[in-house]
């Protein structure tokens, strides 16, 4: 009895429906390539997060800066008060406090100071940002400015565009 061989057409097919799954070579690149993504992609996410912090703190002091707007407004000068605004001694907390003060030195005529806390991470905890007004013919402008300090200085790439080191 003669047996009938397969064709080749036969053979291909059931050669295609063996290899149904992926090569160990396949599967390395699949996961090079994750890698490589995830190594640019971690870093810009974890500056992303700081600066998201550090713009998040100046959101605080908009608070503080309309109300000194409005002393000085009434008074026609700097308020002279010492005023905490906000204070948080939670040992987790983004932010230690956001207050006005009056200074001397450099912050000359005052200052809107938010401190950064420990739930701000490593980077950004005792870190400093200050709103400084300038009266010039009825008019505030504020500045902003990080500490001058290098402990309490937010780092150049994590602070706004319109901040600059003092």
């Amino acid at each position: 009895m003669h047996s009938a061989q397969p064709s080749f057409l036969e053979i291909c097919t059931l050669l295609r429906q063996k290899n149904k799954g992926f090569t160990l070579i396949e599967l390395m690149m699949a996961i090079a390539i994750v890698a490589v993504i995830a190594a640019v992609a971690v870093p810009s996410y974890t500056d992303y997060v700081k600066k998201t912090t550090v713009a998040e703190g100046l959101a605080k002091m908009q608070e503080v800066k309309v109300t000194v707007s409005q002393e000085i407004n009434a008074l026609g000068e700097l308020p002279d008060t010492i005023v905490v605004y906000f204070q948080d001694t939670d040992p987790d907390a983004k932010f230690n406090m956001v207050h006005w003060h009056r200074g001397n030195g450099r912050t000359q005529g005052g200052i809107i100071e938010v401190e950064y806390g420990p739930g701000s991470g490593d980077e950004l905890n005792g870190k400093r940002l200050w709103l400084k007004p300038t009266l010039s013919g009825g008019y505030i402008t504020w500045d902003c400015y990080t500490h001058y300090i290098a402990s309490r200085t937010i780092p150049e790439h994590l602070l706004p565009a319109d901040c600059t080191k003092w």
